[in-house]
């Protein structure tokens, strides 16, 4: 018998235009009420979404973790609520997905991808419409976090920075205010914009102010003790959200590590070019959006295969390695963090097993 080449999220990827036009017109076809209720705007937004739905449903088949695109329903299905966009409509438009998809395809098709829009689309009527918040009152620093949040908010840059230099002033560990109070209120941001309660401006707003305060705060980070030891930190091609990837180098910075913060949207071909100029001993990737997950482990694969690079270790963080716990390991890293705090930890306990490797060698 012939084997079949199935047919992957990539080939659909390189159609994409044209398979989720076709799949917004089977919708509209089924629930004509649909065309006129969404308008010329909201079908451009239609088409956009059935494309971010490929994206993420890629990065699971690849992996073969459904949780990585079922995560994202459960995302999707509140903020397209927030936009009068109900759940019976989030999975119809799976279902025209499936259906358009078996049609062109036929047994071609991937199981695994007919498997994963099943499973979602039956989860759906199950999936929560509250997400609770991330600032807890009975977290340390909570009432600040708070102060924090409704002072950006209002567009007070300044009250926002007094309230967090007071606190350095008085002796708030610098860690305390980066997990406790910048971190939680970031999270918190992204929770209001997806139930579409700020302005994506007023997200960036937010945003924008928090990396200016962690710079000036950079400016005083000093340790007698220096380390001979080297990070590198990077996001990958096409990822903006950088603040994580930056708290773990000035965590590291703290330590008395020497530290290269590259930002986001590094090329891969920069970070390998950093890592050998500074003889880096680790190096962080960090990925927020899951259909990045790919280019992280390009670069891994370019660093393994690079012998200049051969000693160096890898942590990667970021929002799909805290939803899949194995994934970390799936791209060919050496392991993972959650948070600024683990990251520190777990570089320096990366270092200590070299230094037990090159002793036994």
């Amino acid at each position: 018998m012939e084997k079949i080449n199935l047919v992957t999220m990539d080939e659909i990827i390189e159609f994409q235009e044209v398979i989720a036009e076709e799949i917004v017109e089977l919708q509209y076809l089924r629930h004509p009420e649909l065309r006129e209720k969404c308008g010329k705007l909201g079908h451009l937004h239609c088409i956009q979404d059935v494309k971010y739905h490929f994206s993420f449903l890629k990065a699971a088949v690849e992996t073969e973790d459904k949780e990585l695109f079922l995560s994202y329903i459960r995302w999707v299905k509140v903020l397209l609520n927030s936009y009068n966009i109900n759940s019976i409509e989030v999975s119809d438009n799976l279902r025209c997905i499936i259906d358009v998809f078996k049609e062109k395809y036929g047994m071609k098709i991937s199981p695994l991808i007919i498997k994963y829009l099943e499973e979602a689309i039956e989860l759906i009527p199950k999936m929560n419409l509250i997400v609770d918040k991330f600032i807890n009152k009975n977290e340390p620093y909570s009432e600040v976090a708070d102060k924090y949040l409704d002072l950006l908010l209002k567009s007070d840059r300044s009250g926002a920075a007094r309230l967090i230099f007071n606190l350095i002033e008085s002796g708030v560990d610098i860690r305390s205010i980066y997990l406790n109070i910048f971190q939680k209120t970031m999270y918190e941001i992204g929770r209001l914009w997806q139930m579409n309660k700020i302005s994506v401006a007023q997200e960036h707003y937010c945003s924008a102010v928090t990396q200016l305060l962690m710079s000036k705060i950079y400016t005083g980070l000093f340790n007698d003790i220096k380390k001979d030891h080297v990070f590198v930190g990077a996001c990958v091609s096409g990822e903006l959200h950088e603040m994580g990837i930056r708290m773990v180098c000035d965590f590291l910075e703290l330590e008395g590590w020497d530290t290269y913060y590259l930002g986001a949207n590094t090329p891969l071909l920069g970070i390998v070019r950093t890592i050998t100029e500074k003889n880096a001993k680790i190096l962080g990737l960090s990925a927020t959006m899951t259909y990045h997950v790919d280019a992280i482990k390009s670069v891994i694969k370019l660093i393994r295969n690079n012998p200049r690079c051969k000693d160096v270790k890898i942590i990667v963080g970021g929002y799909p390695f805290n939803i899949s716990k194995n994934l970390w390991r799936i791209v060919g890293a050496d392991g993972y963090s959650s948070n600024a705090e683990e990251a520190c930890l777990l570089a320096e306990n990366l270092i200590e097993e070299s230094s037990k490797e090159d002793v036994i060698s």
